[in-house]
């Protein structure tokens, strides 16, 4: 019998698209033979001593309200997340659309992408506006959108370096509207924020608006449960570009790492951190050399307790689970303590303290593996960073929250 949950997300799927719902359960199947099920494991770690814990990692003592109300301080935290990718660099620094015939005068016209940076940048902002998609699937694009404003200075230049580059690609191009290149211009001076793209793979989309973020209308994330709030802050890992089919305002597209805090005020735990990160693949058919399948990367998140709490639980829940690919997970160079994902409780023993990793949802595939890292104690603290590796072809998001540090 297959796994639960990909039993869940097969029968979700089933009434779009066949070949996807036979390759879950062949992929359960034939993974579930590689990794064995474990429900309970034991694993012991190495633990530093400092005696000075980083401003940023006490922020998780203090309230969700707090947090939500400050968005410096939420940056400050988010911004703590380290994602990474295999393939960071990027082979070519201009992508444009799959349009058959009509790729010859898109070149010609220059109406593509150009990458600010020659390799996949992090951002973290708060965000503006509304959470936006397109209207329909067109030439296999439907944009999610959102647009994020940092307050930390490095991320601040960031932008202004993009903006700086839109500038000088104007001055370059003969463009028969000069006048909409300076208000385009000026608009990104006075936005001030990046504009974040990602289309999901068709088959996800659902489950990812139950489960992730907003895929479908209306859009309005304060009712979803994993924002409750109109301007959350969050974190992006990707292509840092110029669009150049629109003025060449700058952009993050594809946003392949997404992660957030989730404070929403409606949930009434005011002290656990509520975790949401995942990492995507880019489901159209643009950007063929900048977002290649698999997705291989990993991603850090920190976590914080006092030492004289009894409870020190980390609670790891993969949400929407994609086709992995294992093979990939030979890029990475994993440490020795990477985990699989194949258990259900895990007793983490770090020097004189345990730490009880609880997993929602054990999955039996090589391509996803766990572990705790840089971990470091003082007389009244204890903190590290959960991280994940994964190896996926389409997506993988899941949360990750940590019982109140007091």
């Amino acid at each position: 019998m297959p796994n639960p949950f990909f039993f869940e997300v097969t029968i979700s799927l089933a009434f779009r698209t066949t070949t996807i719902s036979i390759f879950f359960v062949a992929s359960v199947f034939s993974l579930s033979a590689q990794e064995k099920f474990t429900p309970i494991v034991e694993t012991v770690i190495d633990v530093k001593r400092n005696d000075t814990v980083p401003a940023a990692f006490l922020l998780l003592a203090e309230t969700n309200e707090f947090i939500r109300k400050n968005d410096l301080q939420n940056e400050i935290l988010v911004d703590l997340v380290e994602p990474f990718e295999q393939d960071k660099p990027l082979s070519k620094r201009k992508q444009w659309h799959r349009v058959g015939p009509l790729v010859i005068p898109l070149l010609m016209g220059g109406y593509n992408w150009r990458a600010v940076y020659m390799d996949r940048q992090k951002f973290v902002g708060t965000a503006k506006g509304k959470f936006g998609m397109s209207h329909k699937e067109h030439l296999s694009e439907y944009d999610i959108t959102f647009n994020l404003e940092a307050s930390l200075p490095h991320y601040k230049e960031k932008y202004y370096e993009a903006v700086r580059k839109q500038v000088k690609t104007l001055k370059g191009k003969k463009a028969k509207k000069e006048l909409a290149s300076v208000e385009g211009v000026i608009d990104s001076m006075r936005r001030k924020h990046f504009h974040c793209e990602l289309t999901p793979h068709r088959d996800f989309r659902p489950h990812l608006h139950q489960s992730f973020f907003p895929t479908e209308r209306p859009t309005n994330i304060k009712e979803h449960s994993n924002f409750g709030e109109l301007r959350p802050t969050m974190g992006v890992y990707g292509v840092i570009a110029l669009d150049c089919n629109h003025s060449c305002h700058p952009e993050i597209h594809p946003a392949e790492w997404i992660w957030w805090l989730d404070v929403n005020p409606e949930k009434p735990d005011n002290h656990s951190k509520r975790w949401v990160a995942g990492l995507f693949h880019e489901g159209s058919n643009r950007f063929k050399q900048w977002a290649r399948a698999p997705r291989i990367g990993t991603i850090a998140i920190p976590f914080l307790f006092r030492k004289d709490n009894v409870r020190k639980h980390l609670y790891l829940n993969p949400t929407v689970v994609g086709p992995f690919e294992p093979a990939g997970m030979q890029m990475l160079q994993l440490p020795p303590a990477a985990n699989g994902m194949n258990f259900s409780v895990c007793n983490v023993q770090a020097g004189e303290q345990q730490i009880v990793v609880y997993n929602n949802q054990p999955l039996q595939s090589p391509a996803a593996k766990w572990w705790l890292s840089d971990v470091q104690t003082n007389d009244e603290w204890i903190w590290g960073f959960f991280n994940v590796a994964i190896s996926t072809k389409k997506v993988f998001t899941f949360k990750l929250e940590q019982s109140p540090a007091n």
